[in-house]
């Protein structure tokens, strides 16, 4: 029930979003981007919010490279600004926006080639099952990051951690090491 709540949250403070948290998102992907980058990939941007990170990909181009951004988000209002943001950007690249929870993503296993999810788990019911359905949807890896401040008695942390921001720690669960998903 934590995460209807959450909905609400966000589909009210949805307009405020980017003045707010353009900063603090920003220097989670700059952070993120240093130790890993999509490449040619199919990417699942869970939580996306008002698609900041697709934005952020947009404008600083490099060794990242997309061919698919799925964008979701458990938010109508916060997918609707996303819709106008990927509208505005003109990708080179196809997009999707899906209204959904992380804890039930409408994919199949395998689907995508990679999750990003920038403090994301902890809004859900369960983090562990959100790290897990993130982990069956993708083919080669996670990258997720979790508040410093939060309080983590019930979690186990899955990958290992890559880097961290002053609020952050950042990290990375790739499916080819075995026991991470």
């Amino acid at each position: 029930m934590k995460r209807l709540i959450i909905r609400e949250r966000y589909n009210a403070t949805a307009n405020s979003y980017d003045e707010l948290y353009r900063e603090e998102q920003y220097e989670k992907y700059q952070v993120t981007l240093r130790y890993v980058y999509p490449k040619d990939t199919v990417l699942l941007d869970a939580g996306c919010g008002t698609a900041l990170f697709a934005e952020f990909l947009h404008d600083h181009p490099g060794k990242h490279q997309t061919k698919y951004y799925l964008c979701l988000d458990f938010s109508e209002a916060m997918i609707e600004i996303a819709k106008k943001r990927l509208s505005r950007l003109k990708l080179n690249y196809l997009s999707e926006l899906i209204i959904a929870d992380v804890e039930h993503l409408p994919l199949r296993k395998n689907s995508v080639d990679e999750v990003y999810a920038f403090t994301v788990f902890f809004l859900t019911d369960n983090e562990d099952v959100a790290i897990t359905e993130s982990c069956r949807v993708s083919k080669k890896r996670v990258v997720y990051t979790v508040l410093k401040r939060v309080p983590r008695l019930h979690i186990t942390f899955k990958g290992k951690l890559v880097a961290e921001t002053a609020k952050d720690l950042i990290f990375l669960v790739d499916k080819a090491s075995k026991g991470y998903c």
